[in-house]
């Protein structure tokens, strides 16, 4: 059985599926001044499935390439989306439960599984690399994936976390079980930092083979951290169990004490 997260996720990308499309316009009015260049955004939601190429219902994750290409990914494997209609794409025999996607800095889709461990995707090149027990990993089961300013990839695994540098060597950091099965890691540039949260609820800053700092939410309405995302100016927002939401800065060393707390009309703060 999937984790609650993965579940809720699934269930997320199916209602949501896949697009939400933006239609922005401008509208000038010229009888009336008080709404004259005033700039007038709308949206609207498309909802995908079968008649669009989609062969699923349960969707974990999506990203775009910088070509336009969207990406989705889930237990029936992994489409692409072309402004069109969806086409799955066979890039592999284990690429089938996907967990994870991202897209990196080089636009190389990297491809994360449950069951398989992790796959590149060069679409340059069209060359497939698969990262596994060969390679120095020693779970198959990929959470996270994420890129560092110097171009490293951090890969959040089920017994820990792995670097995989530029010559495509791979690297498990010391101590990382501490930080296995991470629910969310993200790049944090201010701080030149990548921040996680790990399903058991511990929020921790890396840089490098170092583990910066691992920090336990207790004695709060039994509540644990569970999500976390960066903000541009470098602060960090933290979801909470209990629907609450944290703000703090990492300063390179040690997470702010002193936070801004806010309650949001949400039980739980599943993803930020």
């Amino acid at each position: 059985m999937r984790n609650k997260m993965q579940k809720n996720k699934s269930i997320f990308w199916w209602v949501f599926l896949v697009i939400v499309i933006l239609l922005q316009s401008v509208v000038f009015a010229n009888e009336n001044k008080d709404i004259a260049n005033q700039e007038v955004v709308s949206y609207f939601t498309t909802f995908y499935g079968k008649q669009n190429g989609l062969e699923s219902k349960n969707f974990n994750t999506i990203t775009q390439t910088e070509e336009g290409y969207i990406w989705v990914g889930g237990y029936g494997g992994l489409f692409c989306y072309d402004g069109v209609s969806f086409e799955r794409k066979k890039l592999g025999d284990g690429i089938v439960n996907i967990s994870c996607l991202y897209t990196d800095t080089k636009n190389r889709l990297w491809i994360g599984t449950n069951d398989s461990g992790l796959y590149c995707y060069d679409q340059k090149a069209n060359v497939i690399s698969k990262y596994g027990t060969s390679t120095g990993f020693t779970s198959l089961y990929i959470y996270t994936i994420a890129e560092s300013g110097d171009g490293i990839l951090y890969i959040g695994a089920g017994d820990g976390l792995y670097l995989i540098f530029e010559d495509s060597s791979v690297k498990k950091i010391d101590n990382s079980p501490d930080i296995s099965c991470q629910v969310t890691l993200e790049y944090n540039a201010v701080s030149d930092a990548m921040i996680g949260v790990t399903k058991s609820g511990i929020l921790f800053a890396v840089r490098g083979e170092e583990i910066l700092q691992t920090e336990r939410l207790y004695d709060r309405d039994s509540a644990s951290y569970y999500c976390a995302a960066n903000k541009k100016n470098g602060e960090i927002c933290i979801g909470i169990t209990n629907g609450k939401v944290e703000i703090c800065t990492f300063d390179g060393e040690k997470f702010q004490k002193n936070r801004k707390v806010y309650k949001t009309e949400f039980a739980w703060v599943e993803d930020i």
